[in-house]
């Protein structure tokens, strides 16, 4: 009865008496229960949005064949003519070049494109460089840019990255190498320098303390952090969790409470998902769309999108 309740009030656009994330998390059950049973019929509704979805992936995203979420994406264009773009970003580098190709490409996208909207959608440490993109440019940005979706985005940093495991393996860096470059047939050097700082948690605290009022205020800002158990995990997230352990709820690589918004930043922490930290690759099985609908029915009922 709860559940119906918030997504009449959805549906029909009136308010109700429950949390950002009650209402999202309540929205993207009914979607992904509607997928799984082909025989019930929700009366929830992709609104027409006329964006285009920005794709920015994470750390190391070259060993996949695809950006993160892009396989969701592809959905979304093929069913509702909802189009997508994947800007250029290095996976191995520090949040400060990443920035500079973002600020080139989405110049140079919008100075082409001058009538579109965009929607970013950033996965992991895509995040990270998006804010760093959007703090270079401040209350200059783009009034075509409407908002910024962070997933799993580790936006107080990740205490993995100065396990004293990895700082053992950056002494030894050649092994991760010399592996990377056997298994993968390129040489990834996995524990640079600026990646690593652009993920502590001690910089990202600082980092985010100092100038999340730099960020620009007009475009919306949400959050969604995902938990999952060692034994549903995808294979690589089982290794990380038996590697890199953690007492605290996580997705394999972040914690939870890293994935969320501090409560002096005014956006939107739309909760806990159950998932692993590579929810967004081609090769996993998670309902990739179900959470793009889901976000996308969120931000129409918020009047964020139209």
């Amino acid at each position: 009865s709860r559940a119906q309740e918030i997504l009449a009030g959805v549906i029909n656009k009136r308010s109700v008496d429950a949390s950002d994330s009650e209402i999202f998390r309540t929205i993207y059950a009914e979607i992904t229960h509607a997928h799984l049973h082909q025989s019930y019929k929700t009366a929830l509704r992709v609104p027409p949005a006329n964006i285009t979805i920005v794709l920015v992936s994470g750390v190391l995203n070259e060993i996949f064949s695809t950006p993160a979420f892009q396989r969701g994406a592809e959905v979304l264009l093929d069913k509702y003519d909802i189009k997508h773009i994947a800007p250029v970003v290095d996976g191995k580098k520090g949040s400060r070049e990443n920035s500079l190709l973002l600020r080139k490409q989405i110049h140079q996208y919008l100075q082409d494109f001058p009538e579109e909207k965009l929607w970013f959608f950033c996965f992991s440490k895509g995040g990270i460089d998006t804010l760093h993109f959007l703090k270079s440019e401040g209350e200059n940005l783009s009034l075509n840019i409407l908002g910024i979706s962070f997933i799993a985005t580790p936006l107080m940093g990740s205490d993995h990255v100065n396990n004293r495991l990895l700082k053992m393996i950056t002494t030894l860096s050649r092994v991760p190498e010399e592996v990377s470059r056997r298994i993968l047939g390129k040489k990834i050097d996995i524990l640079a320098k600026e990646l690593q700082k652009s993920l502590s948690r001690s910089y990202r605290e600082s980092w985010f303390k100092k100038y999340h009022k730099s960020l620009p205020k007009k475009p919306f800002y949400t959050a969604i952090a995902f938990e999952s158990k060692w034994h549903q995990s995808h294979i690589w997230m089982i290794l990380t969790k038996a590697f890199f352990r953690s007492q605290k709820s996580n997705d394999g690589i972040v914690d939870v409470e890293n994935a969320q918004f501090p409560n002096y930043f005014n956006g939107f922490n739309l909760g806990i998902l159950e998932g692993h930290h590579l929810v967004g690759s081609r090769s996993s099985f998670y309902d990739q769309e179900a959470l793009m609908k889901a976000h996308l029915i969120f931000l129409h009922y918020k009047n964020l999108i139209k």
